[in-house]
């Protein structure tokens, strides 16, 4: 069975949580190896859930179009010199291969 990304995140940080709670309990003993390895265990867990928020914003973003999806991909610009570019009318300037644009549409369907 898997995890949503909601799940994902509150089991890191409960991990995280006991972790930690476990290495306050135990602070006279932080010498110990297991103690130690605890504590990395909460800082990795408390990362781990920071970057699966991130995910779970970055998600919620329009997908960027690529080039060849916008509007204004313009391919009658292509001659013989130059069989694999296009002219953006966007950037003004002329481009090759499949990428994004810094003045790129979002999809919002």
């Amino acid at each position: 069975m898997s995890m949503t990304l909601e799940e994902a995140i509150k089991h890191a940080e409960e991990v995280s949580n006991k972790c930690q709670n476990f290495v306050t309990a135990h602070k006279e003993d932080r010498e110990l190896e297991f103690i130690q390895r605890t504590g990395k265990c909460a800082e990795e867990h408390r990362q781990l859930a920071e970057w699966l928020k991130e995910l779970k914003e970055r998600r919620k973003l329009p997908e960027i179009i690529r080039c060849k999806e916008c509007e204004n991909w313009d391919t009658t610009w292509q001659n013989d010199s130059a069989p694999n570019y296009h002219y953006c009318p966007l950037i003004d300037g002329t481009y090759s291969g499949d990428f994004y644009c810094a003045k790129a549409e979002r999809r919002t369907e």
